[in-house]
């Protein structure tokens, strides 16, 4: 009987092995750098004004980015149009919080800041926020955006209150 069960136990033990499944490897020290270097152009780009070459050079072909208070832009031409008909703004700059994954995918959890003048300011107006944008890498060992968001960490800003009505 002791046989039996040490031969079944055996047998459990090849079987649940042979079936395990590794987990893909966390990021290397090379992925960590990629993704910055992708970040840093992104910056560097965008600050610049170079629409199409910050689009390419940070985004997938088929990338989305999911801004606030509108759709989502969906490729580089439409990512590279959506900057250039977002208002205009300096001193862009971003900082990593978190930065995970697995295989060939991660993301990165970051902040923002940028100098914006919205539509109708008098002035440019400081913002900050937070973004969080999703990597894929590519086969040359370099990583691109296929997906991020972002929000402010501002209040929406209030409306002016109206006059009230004159009674008679």
């Amino acid at each position: 009987m002791r046989k039996e069960l040490w031969c079944i136990a055996l047998g459990l033990a090849v079987f649940t092995s042979g079936c395990a499944q590794t987990a893909p490897a966390g990021l290397s020290d090379a992925d960590r750098t990629s993704i910055k270097h992708a970040q840093d152009e992104w910056v560097r780009l965008t600050n610049a004004k170079d629409w199409p070459g910050a689009a390419k050079a940070y985004w997938t072909t088929d990338g989305v980015i999911l801004p606030p208070n509108g759709p989502p832009a969906t490729g580089r031409d439409a990512i590279a149009d959506w900057l250039k008909a977002f208002p205009p703004f300096s001193d862009f700059s971003l900082a990593e919080v978190t930065v995970e994954g697995r295989g060939d995918l991660a993301y990165v959890r970051g902040t923002y800041k940028l100098t914006v003048t919205p539509p109708g300011a008098p002035a440019p107006v400081p913002d900050q926020g937070k973004h969080l944008t999703i990597f894929k890498k590519q086969t040359d060992g370099s990583w691109l955006a296929s997906i991020g968001i972002f929000n402010s960490d501002l209040p929406m800003p209030t409306a002016a209150p109206s006059a009230a009505p004159a009674t008679k």
